[in-house]
């Protein structure tokens, strides 16, 4: 299924319209720590 630019920009307002006070909740200060933040949340578990 792929979306128009038009129902994509769409869809992602009203998901901000839905939560406008959603944060991530991974720490980082830069995109690179952002990387890293990413790929060690892929290595963990919930449990």
């Amino acid at each position: 299924m792929v979306l128009s630019k038009k129902r994509s920009r769409h869809v992602i307002e009203e998901i901000i319209a839905l939560f406008p006070d959603a944060k991530p909740s991974l720490d980082f200060r830069n995109h690179f720590e952002l990387l890293v933040a990413v790929m060690l949340s892929a290595q963990t578990t919930d449990a």
